[in-house]
């Protein structure tokens, strides 16, 4: 889950998901809305009710490589200890 690779990230620079301040959900959204409320289940699953300001946007595509479609991408801002 892309929250989780977030939560790695911010650990290994002395943080935790409690520093972060916004986030960005980016979803691509079939006609039925339903990838969008999986996304924003899994995100409520993570952050239960002290979540950071959040929106989520609907999208028609994500960036891909030959490999990988993406159907999430997280954009978050972190304010960490000095």
């Amino acid at each position: 889950m892309a929250i989780r690779n977030l939560e790695s990230i911010l650990a290994e620079l002395g943080g935790s998901l409690a520093n972060l301040v916004r986030t960005v959900i980016y979803v691509v959204s079939l006609d039925d809305g339903s990838n969008m409320d999986h996304a924003w289940e899994a995100y409520v699953e993570v952050f239960g009710e002290s979540q950071p300001t959040t929106t989520i946007v609907g999208v028609t595509r994500l960036g891909r490589s030959e490999t990988v479609e993406a159907l999430v991408e997280v954009e978050a801002t972190a304010v960490l200890p000095a």
